[in-house]
C-alpha cells in the first residue's frame, strides 16, 4: 500500500508504446495505400478535368506519404 512507506513505481507509457506491431502495420499500409489513391485521383481529375478531385487527391497523396516520412523518422 502506498501509505505504508513504501514506494509505487508509476509505469510511463507512450502513445508509440500503445500501438501494438500489428497496429503499426495498419497504419503503415493505410500510408501506402492513401499515397497511391491520392496519385490516382490526381491523375483522374487532371484528366477528367476535376479541379476538386485533383485537389483532394493531392492532399490525401501528401498525408499519406508525410505519415510514411514521419514514420520512418520514428515519429
Amino acid at each position: 500500500m502506498p501509505g505504508d512507506g513504501q514506494c509505487v513505481t508509476v509505469l510511463a507509457m507512450t502513445p508509440a508504446d500503445a500501438i501494438s506491431p500489428a497496429g503499426q502495420s495498419l497504419f503503415l499500409g493505410a500510408g501506402v495505400f492513401g499515397t497511391l489513391a491520392g496519385i490516382g485521383f490526381v491523375a483522374a481529375g487532371i484528366r477528367g478535368r476535376q479541379i476538386w478531385f485533383a485537389t483532394w487527391g493531392g492532399m490525401l497523396a501528401i498525408a499519406g506519404l508525410a505519415y510514411l516520412i514521419a514514420s520512418s523518422l520514428g515519429y
